[in-house]
This record gives C-alpha cells, sequence and structure tokens, in this order.
C-alpha cells in the first residue's frame, strides 16, 4: 500500500491562507511561524516577499522526508499585466521569472488539468503600473524564491504554484481582501484537483533516475559553459523533465562553443533551455 504523501501549502498573507485552512478544515499547529495542520495538509503564512517566502518555504519542506512529500504548493493572489485576465481568475503558473536576477524556472506539471496556464514575474517591490513590468502574464513578490527554496528538497514535478488575479496593473480596482479570500475558497476544489492529479501521477509513474550517461552530459555542459550554481540546478529539472516527457528521445546534442562572457554563456544556455523544454 502507498503511504499518503503530505502536501504542503505556502501562503504569503494570513486572508489568502484562510480559505485554505477553512476549506481544508485546519487547525492550528505549534512553531514559530504561523503554522496550520489537518494530515496530510499543512500551510505556514509566510509574509509578503521573497526572503519572508523562501524562508517558509524551506522551513516546511524540513519537517519531512523529501519521499514522503506529495507537493509543495503557493497559494495566493496576483496582479495581472493585462485586463484581457480577469479578476478572479484562477491560473496555474508554468513559468516563474525573477525581475531582479532575471533567472527563469520551470514548475512541472505532469498530469492533466483543466486550470488555464500562464506565467508570473516575481518583482521585489509592489508593481502598480505597466512601467517595467513583463508584457504580459501576472506579477506577484514571492514566487521564483518559492520555487527555488522547494527545490532544494523536491523535484520540479512536485512543485506547483497557483496564482488568484487580485487587480490589473492599468485598472487597479477597488476589491476587498474578503472578496478575495472568497475567490481563492472557490477555487479550491479546482486546485486541490490538480495537486491530487500531479500526485497520482507521480505515483503511478516514479521519477525517472538520472542514469551515468545524463549525469555525464550535465557535467560536460556545465564544464563547458561555466554554469553558476542555480544554472547547474535550472539544467538538471530540464534533463529531467526531457527525459519525462521524451523517454524515447536521445538528449539534444550540445557542441561545445568557446565562452567567452557570462552573457554568452547565459544566451547559450537559454537556447540549451529551450531545447530540453520542448
Amino acid at each position: 500500500m502507498t503511504a499518503i504523501r503530505q502536501i504542503l501549502f505556502i501562503a504569503a498573507l494570513p486572508f489568502e491562507a484562510a480559505s485554505v485552512r477553512r476549506h481544508l478544515d485546519m487547525a492550528p499547529s505549534n512553531g514559530v511561524l504561523s503554522a496550520f495542520t489537518n494530515p496530510p495538509y499543512h500551510l505556514v503564512v509566510s509574509g509578503v516577499g521573497k526572503a519572508h517566502a523562501a524562508a517558509a518555504t524551506g522551513a516546511l519542506c524540513s519537517q519531512f522526508d523529501p519521499d514522503a512529500i506529495g507537493a509543495v504548493v503557493n497559494i495566493g493572489v496576483a496582479g495581472a499585466v493585462s485586463d484581457a485576465i480577469p479578476i478572479g481568475s484562477t491560473w496555474l503558473i508554468n513559468q516563474i521569472h525573477d525581475a531582479a536576477t532575471a533567472r527563469s524556472y520551470y514548475p512541472d506539471m505532469l498530469a492533466t488539468h483543466q486550470l488555464n496556464e500562464t506565467q508570473v514575474t516575481t518583482f521585489d517591490r509592489p508593481v502598480s503600473s505597466t512601467v517595467n513590468a513583463p508584457k504580459g502574464g501576472l506579477v506577484d513578490m514571492e514566487a521564483s524564491a518559492f520555487f527555488e527554496a522547494a527545490s532544494m528538497f523536491v523535484g520540479p514535478e512536485k512543485i506547483i504554484c497557483v496564482k488568484v488575479v487580485s487587480d490589473v496593473l492599468q485598472h487597479p480596482p477597488r476589491i476587498s481582501t474578503k472578496q478575495m479570500s472568497a475567490a481563492i475558497e472557490s477555487a479550491m476544489p479546482n486546485i486541490l484537483t490538480v495537486v491530487h492529479n500531479s500526485c497520482a501521477c507521480i505515483a503511478q509513474n516514479p521519477a525517472m533516475s538520472l542514469n551515468e550517461s545524463h549525469h555525464e552530459y550535465m557535467a560536460g555542459i556545465s564544464k563547458a559553459l561555466r554554469l553558476t550554481r542555480t544554472q547547474q540546478i535550472q539544467l538538471h529539472q530540464a534533463v529531467t523533465r526531457f527525459i519525462h516527457m521524451h523517454p524515447s528521445t536521445p538528449l539534444p546534442a550540445f557542441i561545445p562553443q568557446q565562452i567567452k562572457s557570462s552573457r554568452e554563456r547565459n544566451h547559450c544556455f537559454a537556447e540549451l533551455q529551450q531545447e530540453l523544454l520542448r
């Protein structure tokens, strides 16, 4: 019999967490952080910003053996760049971009689902206009740090980021936290369906172990491009996803190039990522 996997939720604000708590009938849990539980569900309220999100995610994940974790879920509100994205709509995040570091991260949703997908860009400060905002998708202040911290414990196939749209940058509406909490709670059945389907998919199709040739492939690329530690993690995630999605297909050929600058390195690595994530 398969052991029940633990589902970990991280929310930045109390009103976001309240929606999860009510729906899952969670009770307060002892600890330094504002935490709640109803096993196998566990929730922490991180506070706003990347530092808080990273600390809370790491603290919650460290309480469990990585193999016992079924999913790590960031849930909360985000702003939409365009009014083409309705207020109150729920989105599964397929790409997270950090505005400060220019790094991108890719949650790996292996299970089929019914939610719309988009990208989110994480900023260090609140974004109130479209100046310096991305061309599309959503904006928030936690997703990139959440993903980085969760990646230290589980693979990208167990990392889920869901955002409910609270406002549009061009036309910020007056919407109360009570209304947003209700919108999140109404989305919880669909969010839990995604989480449970993801856990079932992983249980039925265990993550394929990387073999020696895969590690040699990554080591050669890391050495040739002089990848940073973060890029090495991203490469590992991309290779893992590739062999999941294309189990009978050889990894994309990599021809070492003479890299003269970090800009050339980043460009070459980005092209390789596109190949692996196709």
